[in-house]
């Protein structure tokens, strides 16, 4: 994968993960912690190996910034609130702009959708 600006964990785009509003950290470690599935029977972030964690963490960090740069980054809202289609629109088109490749796009959707599933 080529690395761009908008794929790299140590950009600026990215909001760091200890930048991270609390809750959305809060969560995402009780995931990380507990060993069963969700309400919803979605397996919890423990179930993945620490690296699919890692992956999640860097879409997610980019996921954050984009809202936080754009002014969308409300850190009382629950993270399962925050996006909507014209945002996910938006964070596509950006990373389009910024040069992401055709399959890296959907995977950080992906792996964002699948961090909102687990908290």
């Amino acid at each position: 994968m080529s690395t761009t600006p908008f794929n790299n964990p140590h950009s600026p785009l990215s909001l760091p993960y200890l930048s991270w509003p609390q809750l959305d950290r809060e969560l995402w470690e009780a995931s990380c912690a507990i060993r069963s599935t969700n309400s919803d029977g979605y397996v919890y972030a423990s179930a993945w190996a620490v690296s699919r964690q890692n992956v999640i963490v860097r879409a997610v960090s980019l996921w954050l910034g984009f809202l936080d740069r754009n002014g969308d980054l409300d850190p009382r809202a629950h993270p399962a609130h925050r996006p909507t289609k014209a945002l996910i629109q938006k964070f596509i088109d950006e990373a389009r702009a910024r040069g992401c490749a055709g399959y890296t796009v959907p995977s950080y959707v992906w792996q964002t959708y699948s961090y909102l599933k687990a908290v």
